[in-house]
């Protein structure tokens, strides 16, 4: 007989017979053997299909909410079968000396089935001590997937460079955030690097006259510099950590040209330096006529050495400069408007130890 049997009203009186050893389904229930009068007509207009029969083996099971919750699954164990069926189970658990031992019951196509798990309650928390910074954790233990907050402190000098949890289980993964953790199935140790702070240094002109650049605060991630954020952490890779006040121009004669100022307001005097990176600085001023410094209106005096040959053109324009001092004996050429007194609060005075060419601009 076919595998799909059409109950219909002319069989009403009969009988119908089921080939032996198959078994037919009406979606509902299960056939086998031969099919009554009464069953017939009650199955009128039905058709029952080939039933095909699972064989599964022992479940897994999916422990859920701290182990308070469970859920059977049985997988169909017949070669090139994906049938997977699920059976909530029924929990009940104790807990006793931080251990909880959950037990999960349940029953499956007429088979109760059972399982057992243990684990501990609270899991341990422990803090690797650092020379250059602090940790502290919001509790001592935890539950499994409750938050834990960390407060980490860098001594003075050092900033927080990067901060992890180690489970005691390398089985388990631990979720991180900014300074937070889930607390997984198992004890932890957690711990920090902390990262020295480079402190920033003015640039300077040491005994010779030489200048000597300094650099900016910043801190060093395997040996790259990173900038500090103002809440003491790590923050982008920089590019130059050099910090000088003065802008250099190299030029064709080997000679460096002080085209910018950018150093704090200048107070009393503005001290030119002899040489920059071992060779000498000759002229003041840029090649565009812009003023050497723009900010303030404080008078100054401008200290000189004999290195200095040239002051271009508008270089300290309606600037405050009320003397050139210190050693001018190689300066020959100033250009126009180099100085200028007319915003300025009178003459300024230059101690001249050179002959000036004739057609540049000086008061005195």
């Amino acid at each position: 007989m076919s595998d799909r049997i059409k109950i219909d009203a002319f069989t009403n009186c009969g009988t119908v017979k089921i080939v032996q050893s198959q078994s037919l389904t009406d979606g509902t229930n299960i056939y086998t053997g031969t099919l009554s009068g009464e069953q017939v007509s009650t199955m009128r207009g039905k058709t029952l299909t080939p039933y095909i029969a699972h064989h599964y083996g022992e479940p897994n099971w999916q422990w859920l909410d701290d182990y308070k919750n469970a859920t059977a699954v049985f997988r169909c164990t017949d070669e090139g079968c994906a049938d997977v069926q699920y059976a909530d189970a029924r929990v009940s658990y104790e807990d006793k000396d931080n251990i909880r031992t959950s037990t999960a019951t349940c029953v499956f196509n007429g088979t109760t089935y059972t399982a057992s798990h243990s684990t501990k309650i609270l899991w341990d928390i422990t803090i690797t001590d650092s020379s250059y910074g602090t940790i502290a954790a919001d509790k001592s233990t935890s539950r499994a997937y409750d938050r834990v907050d960390l407060t980490i402190t860098p001594k003075s000098g050092y900033v927080l460079g990067s901060w992890s949890v180690t489970p005691a289980d390398e089985t388990q993964n631990v979720e991180t955030y900014y300074t937070s953790f889930n607390m997984p199935e198992s004890d932890v140790t957690v711990s920090a690097e902390f990262s020295p702070v480079i402190p920033a240094r003015e640039p300077y002109i040491d005994e010779s006259g030489a200048y000597r650049l300094g650099n900016i605060e910043y801190v060093e991630v395997d040996g790259e510099p990173f900038s500090i954020t103002e809440d003491g952490t790590i923050g982008e890779k920089l590019d130059d950590v050099t910090l000088s006040y003065f802008d250099f121009m190299l030029r064709s004669d080997d000679t460096y040209q002080i085209t910018y100022y950018t150093g704090p307001k200048i107070d009393s005097e503005l001290v030119i330096p002899k040489t920059f990176n071992g060779k000498p600085i000759t002229i003041l001023g840029n090649n565009d006529n812009n003023r050497l410094y723009e900010s303030g209106k404080t008078q100054f005096s401008l200290v000189l050495n004999e290195n200095i040959t040239e002051i271009r053109p508008y270089t300290f324009y309606v600037l405050y400069v009320t003397e050139v001092t210190g050693d001018t004996s190689g300066l020959n050429k100033i250009g126009n408007y180099a100085f200028s007194w007319a915003n300025g609060p009178g003459d300024y005075k230059i101690r001249r130890q050179a002959r000036l060419r004739r057609n540049d601009h000086s008061r005195k």
